[in-house]
């Protein structure tokens, strides 16, 4: 499980700091100062949409790491079971009927994508 990790004050939320502050003055020249406060370029967003598109990026990553570590551990146990207990292309078919069952509507366990897990743990 994912700790959370305490985070330093970013730059975003020392400026939204400052602008809470400068919302307490009231008016400028006769005008809101919620007026002057809201952004009106794309710009002014662009930290934030940093900060989205890290940790979209940061989520592919942790998926992509899960997706190998599965693939490896489903390799591992196909490379045994047909060494040890003389698994062939039946049993592997049936094993992957099985999983699609098991997970309706899962896909990349067909029987010739469940050999390719088994020759990339083998392999590596």
């Amino acid at each position: 499980m994912l700790s959370a990790k305490p985070r330093k004050q970013t730059e975003l939320a020392t400026r939204c700091e400052n602008l809470k502050s400068a919302n307490s003055v009231g008016t400028i020249g006769g005008k809101n100062m919620s007026d002057h406060l809201v952004p009106n370029s794309e710009n002014a967003f662009d930290e934030v949409i940093s900060i989205i598109e890290n940790a979209r990026e940061n989520a592919f990553r942790a998926v992509n790491r899960e997706l190998i570590g599965m693939y490896w551990d489903i390799g591992e146990y196909v490379s045994r079971c047909v060494s040890d207990v003389g698994w062939g292309k039946s049993v592997v078919k049936d094993f992957s009927d099985f999983i699609q069952s098991r997970y309706v509507g899962i896909t990349g366990f067909s029987p010739s994508n469940i050999w390719r897990m088994k020759q990339f743990y083998e392999t590596y």
